[in-house]
């Protein structure tokens, strides 16, 4: 049985299996915490529309095809482009916590574009999986990845 579990300001959702030895669940090489300067963290201010703690606030800058907010950190030593989740910024600035391995950042809301961290948790990638399938949404966006145009 899954369930939530508050450890100080931080919610998670619990699972059985972390999944940490699954190939698809390891950090990509050269991903790091933020060094969140007050430049960094101002840039990604002036992204978002921010309101009212109960509602999305959302991403108005470039986004991924998929609608999840894009947030160029910097550079890589090699010149390649940093490029990170809006969302997975957001909860590091609001909570200082960068998602241990194994864990993904979370949209209670189901808006790809919030980054309101009241909305965002931390979870397994079946955790997540486990939400959308509770909401109905899931096998939408599974039919919706799958479908390819036949020429």
């Amino acid at each position: 049985m899954q369930g939530l579990i508050v450890v100080g300001m931080l919610t998670m959702r619990s699972s059985h299996n972390l999944g940490l030895g699954q190939p698809h669940m390891r950090r990509r090489a050269g991903r790091e915490p933020l060094r969140l300067t007050d430049k960094i963290v101002a840039r990604f201010r002036s992204k978002v529309k921010e309101g009212d703690p109960l509602e999305c606030w959302l991403w108005q800058a470039g986004k991924f095809p998929t609608g999840y907010g894009m947030f160029n950190v910097g550079r890589f030593p090699d010149g390649r482009q940093d490029t990170r989740y809006a969302h997975r910024v957001a909860y590091e600035i609001a909570t200082g916590i960068y998602p241990p391995l194994g864990l993904v950042v979370m949209h209670e809301c189901d808006v790809r574009a919030c980054c309101n961290p009241n909305h965002l948790m931390l979870g397994t990638q079946a955790d997540n999986i486990a939400h959308t399938r509770e909401l109905g949404i899931y096998r939408e966006a599974a039919r919706r990845r799958w479908s390819r145009k036949v020429a």
